[in-house]
């Protein structure tokens, strides 16, 4: 990998379904050379843009107490960047209206539509090479457990991790990302915790 500042590296990544040649299928998802917390954006406004210290972190955390002060009530939040609304689904599959009540339909997470101007803005700015990180990304098994612990140790700089996104990083099957998941939040010192919001669990670090 011969990568500079303007490049965007990337990751391949093995799809369960397979290819007209017996393969699977492949996805692509770019590696963030660094992860900017708001603490990080807070100082660069600061650095760059003359903001006080402090104001952009607590812009922020105001943006999220409002946000979902508004969007708790089904209302869409507009703003530069794009819209939030709260998604929803059914409890099951149903084919008749008015099977369907209040009690069938539960919180699945949040909406994101980015504005055209964040899109065009990103679009202007980004690198136009795209450079390799490795090779194809291995799928792992249940066995691989220091393989498995590095890459959970990654995922939850995030905070906290899903299923979905684990079993994407580990090239796991979902029961089999959810077994090792699971198995960490048990015994008298279990290494996670889980909770579960609508119809997600997230795993959080103990």
């Amino acid at each position: 990998m011969n990568a500079n500042i303007q490049d965007i590296v990337y990751d391949l990544y093995p799809r369960p379904t397979n290819g007209a040649d017996g393969q699977p299928l492949l996805y692509v998802r770019p590696v963030a050379k660094t992860v900017h917390d708001s603490n990080a954006i807070d100082n660069f406004c600061n650095e760059t843009r003359l903001l006080p210290k402090g104001a952009m972190k607590q812009c922020l955390e105001s943006f999220l107490e409002i946000a979902t002060t508004m969007m708790q009530y089904g209302d869409r939040i507009e703003t530069p960047f794009g819209t939030f609304i709260v998604k929803l689904k059914l409890d099951g599959d149903y084919t008749d209206p008015d099977q369907v009540t209040g009690e069938n339909i539960l919180f699945d997470g949040i909406e994101f539509t980015p504005s055209k101007r964040f899109k065009k803005m990103l679009e202007e700015k980004l690198g136009h090479s795209f450079v390799k990180k490795e090779q194809l990304r291995e799928r792992h098994t249940l066995n691989d457990k220091e393989a498995l612990d590095a890459i959970l140790t990654k995922c939850l700089k995030a905070g906290e991790v899903t299923i979905r996104h684990f079993s994407l990083e580990a090239g796991l099957g979902k029961e089999a990302a959810r077994t090792y998941l699971d198995s960490l939040t048990q015994g008298e010192n279990p290494r996670l915790i889980r909770k579960k919001i609508g119809n997600t669990f997230y795993y959080q670090q103990r």
